[in-house]
């Protein structure tokens, strides 16, 4: 990512968490094999990547989804 990142660059993660796997009769024939490929990460867990990857946090936000999970936005930066 650092090589991707232009100058002055952001990179924007938006996670609910916990993670709640979508009802069956909400997914589509495929979604055995699209869960499966699916690997969410708690927000501590993406920050920790981040920042031992030369990432800054610069933002992080959370807002109710519903009573059980919440939505996190996390902006981070390169270090300089």
């Amino acid at each position: 990512m650092t090589e991707l990142l232009e100058k002055d660059g952001k990179i924007i993660f938006l996670e609910e968490f916990p993670f709640m796997k979508p009802a069956r009769l909400d997914m589509e024939e495929h979604a055995d094999e699209l869960m499966s490929l699916i690997s969410p990460l708690a927000p501590d867990e993406i920050e920790h990547l981040m920042n031992k990857n030369c990432f800054s946090l610069g933002i992080k936000v959370k807002t109710k989804i519903d009573e059980h999970h919440d939505l996190f936005g996390l902006v981070f930066s390169l270090e300089s």
